[in-house]
Formats: C-alpha cells, sequence, structure tokens
C-alpha cells in the first residue's frame, strides 16, 4: 500500500539533537524511516549536500535503518546535519547539531545553561531545572538564599555571604525540596538536576541558586520562585470595631486619621471620596500611606472645611469592599454650647441576668450625668424640661455601695472636647425593673437628654427572683 515516509526512529531519539563529544569519538546520527515506495534519504550539512569525509562516513540504509556515521571525528565535523527522507507521496526531516571539542578543553570547569524562573500558586509544585556542560560528573547543590546578597558577579562573593540554606538531597523524610536528575547523563555530554518544591507558599519565594562543580572547578547560576496568592476578594485589615468608629469629632488643628486599611490578590487599589466626589488632599495636608496596604487617610492641621463624608473604595478584579467615615472639625466658639447624646439603644435580659444602658455625649467641656428611672409613664412631650418637671421618676444616686442593684461605670477614659459617657449596669433584674429610664447630661451652658427602654423576659417556669436593695456607683 502506498504510504508517505515516517519515521522508525524514536521522538525521543530525534529529540537528543544536540552532540557535544571530544575528538576522535565516532558520532552517530539516525534517521530510520519506512514508507512505500521505498523512501530515500538524503544528507545536508549547514544546507550542503554532505558527501561525507574519506574514511570516516559510512550511510547504512539497510531496512531503511539510515544512520550517518562519522568516526575519529575532528572540530571540522561539527556543523548542523539534516536528514531529508522522501518518496512520491511526502517528505520528512530531521537536523542535529554537532559539538567536537579539543582534548584541551577537557580540563575546564562545568558550564551551566541559563536557569529559567519558575513561578506557581500558592499550593501548587514549583520546578526549577539546573542544567550543566562538563566533561567529567559533576557534583550538583541547591541553595536558597534567606535574605538578599550582594549583587556581584563573582561567584566566590555569592557564595561567601553566610545568608543561605544548602537544601540536601531527596531524604524522603517529609521534606519539601525533591532534588532529582534530569534523565540519564552521557559521558561528556550535558547532566542536569531540577529542585522541586512541593506545596508551595510565599515563605518559599526568593532567590535559588545551583552550583555544579567537578574536579577544575565550578560554575553557578541562579533563578527566582515567584508565589502567587490564590486570587482573593479584597478584605479589610482593620478591625471592625475600629471601622465601626466611624465619627470623627475634633477641634480645629488636630489631625484626622480614617484607616481602611486591606489586603486581597491581585493587590487592591484603593480611592478616597468626600462627599462623592474623588478626594485629591489638601496640599500639604493629606498622605495617603500604602505600605502593606495599611492604607490610611490622614488630614493634618484639619480646619472646618475638613468635615464632611470620606468614603475608602478598596477594589480588585475579584470585588470590591468600601467603609466611611463622618468628620466633623469644630471652631473653638463652639465650645460655649451645651452637651448633644447620642441615640441610646434600649436593653432586654432575661429575669436573674444584668442588663446595661449606655449613654454617650458630646460637651466641650467635662459633663455631669445623671439617670432617672421613670416609674409611670411620663409625658409623651418632647420638649426636654416638661420630661424632667413630671415628678414620676427616681433619681438613681451614684456609688452609695449599700447593695442597690444599680450601677454608675464610666464608659471608657473621656478626652478634652470628645465623647464622654457611662453606662447603667441593673443587676438581678426582674419584671420590677423593666421600664423607660432617662440620661440627663449637663454642663455650664446647658443639658441634654435621651431615653431609652430596659425589657425583662420571664423565664420559663416562672422561678421567683429575689429583689434586693439598690445600689449607685
Amino acid at each position: 500500500m502506498n504510504a508517505a515516509p515516517r519515521f522508525t526512529v524514536s521522538e525521543t531519539k530525534r529529540r537528543r539533537n544536540i552532540i557535544v563529544l571530544p575528538v576522535g569519538n565516532t558520532i552517530k546520527m539516525d534517521c530510520s524511516a519506512t514508507g512505500y515506495p521505498k523512501p530515500t534519504v538524503k544528507w545536508y550539512k549547514e544546507k550542503a549536500l554532505y558527501q561525507g569525509r574519506n574514511g570516516s562516513s559510512k550511510f547504512n540504509r539497510g531496512t531503511f535503518q539510515t544512520v550517518l556515521i562519522i568516526r575519529n571525528a575532528v572540530p571540522a565535523d561539527g556543523g548542523l546535519y539534516t536528514c531529508n527522507v522522501s518518496n512520491a507521496y511526502g517528505w520528512i526531516s530531521n537536523s542535529y547539531r554537532v559539538h567536537v571539542r579539543n582534548h584541551e578543553r577537557a580540563r575546564s570547569k562545568p558550564k551551566i545553561l541559563k536557569m529559567k524562573n519558575a513561578t506557581a500558586m500558592e499550593g501548587e509544585n514549583a520546578t526549577l531545572f539546573c542544567k550543566a556542560l562538563s566533561d567529567s560528573m559533576p557534583h550538583f547543590q541547591w541553595l536558597r538564599w534567606l535574605a538578599p546578597f550582594s549583587n556581584a558577579s563573582d561567584e566566590s562573593s555569592q557564595i561567601k555571604n553566610p545568608v543561605y540554606e544548602v537544601l540536601k538531597q531527596n531524604q524522603q523524610n517529609g521534606n519539601k525540596h525533591l532534588v532529582l536528575p534530569i534523565g540519564k547523563p552521557a559521558k561528556l555530554d550535558f547532566h542536569g538536576v531540577k529542585l522541586i518544591l512541593t506545596n508551595v507558599s510565599k515563605k518559599d519565594e526568593g532567590k535559588y541558586s545551583c552550583i555544579v562543580g567537578n574536579a577544575f572547578g565550578y560554575a553557578v547560576q541562579q533563578a527566582y520562585v515567584i508565589v502567587r496568592e490564590t486570587p482573593a476578594a479584597p478584605r479589610f485589615t482593620v478591625s471592625e470595631t475600629k471601622r465601626r468608629r466611624n465619627i470623627i469629632v475634633l477641634p480645629v488643628g488636630n489631625t484626622i486619621k480614617m484607616d481602611c486599611s486591606a489586603t486581597g490578590y491581585p493587590k487592591p487599589t484603593v480611592k478616597w471620596y468626600k462627599e462623592k466626589a474623588l478626594y485629591q488632599g489638601r496640599n500639604g495636608s493629606s498622605k495617603f500611606n500604602r505600605g502593606t496596604f495599611q492604607t490610611v487617610l490622614i488630614i493634618r492641621n484639619a480646619v472646618p472645611a475638613d468635615g464632611g463624608l470620606y468614603t475608602c473604595n478598596v477594589s480588585n478584579a475579584y470585588g470590591w469592599i468600601s467603609n466611611s467615615y463622618r468628620v466633623h472639625v469644630r471652631n473653638h466658639e463652639r465650645a460655649r454650647s451645651k452637651p448633644k447624646i447620642l441615640r441610646m439603644e434600649n436593653a432586654t435580659a432575661m429575669e436573674g441576668e444584668n442588663a446595661t444602658l449606655f449613654c454617650k455625649a458630646l460637651s466641650d467641656s467635662m459633663p455631669h450625668f445623671q439617670w432617672l428611672r421613670w416609674l409611670a409613664p411620663p409625658s409623651n412631650a418632647s420638649d426636654e424640661s416638661s420630661g424632667i418637671k413630671n415628678p414620676v421618676y427616681e433619681v438613681l444616686k451614684q456609688n452609695q455601695q449599700n447593695g442597690n442593684k444599680h450601677s454608675l461605670l464610666p464608659v471608657g477614659k473621656p478626652s478634652k472636647l470628645d465623647f464622654h459617657g457611662v453606662k447603667l449596669i441593673l443587676t438581678n433584674v426582674s419584671k420590677k425593673d423593666e421600664g423607660k429610664y432617662s440620661c440627663i447630661v449637663g454642663n455650664a451652658f446647658g443639658y441634654a437628654v435621651q431615653q431609652a427602654y430596659v425589657i425583662v423576659r420571664e423565664i420559663p417556669g416562672g422561678k421567683e427572683i429575689e429583689d434586693r436593695r439598690i445600689s449607685v456607683i
């Protein structure tokens, strides 16, 4: 049956097409092929038809095992050889690069081919290849650099600096460094090893060196292992607690800091907006700190015009997150104002548990706090004074330490011209404690009132709760 030529020598052998050997050896290049009609084979050297050297070449065409043999090779036999195998139905070809070395090169140190960097995702394997040309069987050694070293090209300077780890060969002890040979080296040919780093993490990233030595010297090449993080949408690294403290009130001249530190892969970009417009900063007053993603917007020597709603938008190709800060910068003349109380939240507790109410206020001077417990529903009037004049309340006294069940404690340590606060703790509550409580905050320029409810849930089974005396701390 008619057929175009095809090689009978394996593809693996044909790929070993770089032949390096010393003077006096025999060169063999195989282009064995089959086909019908019987294909013809022509050999070319550097694109010219090769006729062979007298007494040194032989063409073996038996059963189409066409092998070009050059005996007692000399440097002039080096070059690019190509076989062209053809018949009436097609043609195929293969090339060999031959290097014939003088004997004086046999006494030389190894030569390493340029190494390529290896890139892998976290959790994958990374492989570095080290291939060297040596006239005798070489020794391979891998180093992992633990810190940046000199950029000097001199080999000895790279090795003397003791900031490296020597990677031992395959001990099969759970180590994640495997050093394996690349194929089976032939005499006076290329040798090689591969370094496999398994299950890599960012700790494995860095520079690695391959040292190849023989009896006549050594050579060094290096390459980098680059570990890519698993793609991830941005996430804040600043705590949720800090991000919730998003109302910033301070007087003129102070420094405003707003933190949107975040991480993600690829590295997220951060944009700041003020009142929904891209914020470019004030000359000489703003700074963006992007080191290790700790992105902080800093505004120094704040003025009232710096007040407003600031929003950070942190994004990459996999998602985005944002956080907002409300900034108030107060003129000094605002120091003559009455307190302002933040809205209070109701407290719910089971019978026998503790219930806590928080009262936080903004005051330009140190305020006075007073808690009232309403004994009957007060007037629904919104006027502050009407809520206080109605005498159906109980004033909770401070710090009697007499077994009473009401404790007044400060909320954190207030700073000048900042938020102040106290918390009212009702211990061992019963249904009698349920109702409305008011917090009155006053300073030299007036007072403000806010109220919240304590809700007491009964315990299933209706266990009696022992009533105790009232104590205000």
